[in-house]
């Protein structure tokens, strides 16, 4: 009976966990939908590298007559920071509503497929799960 309770909690914190990473994933990337949709492909530069932070550069670009300056990575156009100087040029997306969301060359690079977002919190959700299932409980100490 015990076990029988654990199998059906596990079974359901999987179904919780799996529909919350995939829910998660699904509206981070909503921004690039929405770029890849409407957005408005302009020329930014590079103007300042962060070789601490992973493929990620600090980008400036123009829009409606105002400058945005924006921190993105750049394995989306192919490159590593090392590989780029301050003052290159870059390709920029930003929506036409809102400036602030923009993104470094394709917006479709940073978009994963529905099978990805599916496997990934798929294959996460089970491996914690099963871990919950494996990992012995703490029994409660009766009082004498």
């Amino acid at each position: 009976m015990v076990m029988r309770k654990r199998v059906i909690s596990a079974v359901a914190f999987w179904l919780l966990l799996f529909l919350g990473i995939l829910v998660w994933r699904w509206s981070d990337e909503s921004d690039l939908r929405q770029l890849k949709k409407a957005g408005i492909r302009t020329t930014g530069r590079i103007v300042e590298l962060l070789p601490h932070h992973h493929q990620t550069v600090r980008y400036e670009f123009e829009a409606g007559g105002r400058l945005y300056v924006k921190l993105g990575g750049v394995a989306s156009i192919g490159k590593v920071p090392k590989e780029m100087n301050i003052g290159d040029k870059v390709p920029v997306y930003y929506l036409p509503n809102d400036p602030t969301i923009s993104w470094i060359g394709d917006p479709e690079t940073g978009i994963s497929p529905l099978r990805i977002k599916v496997l990934s919190a798929f294959l996460f959700a089970t491996g914690v799960s099963l871990l919950s299932l494996l990992l012995p409980k703490k029994r409660q100490s009766q009082p004498d």
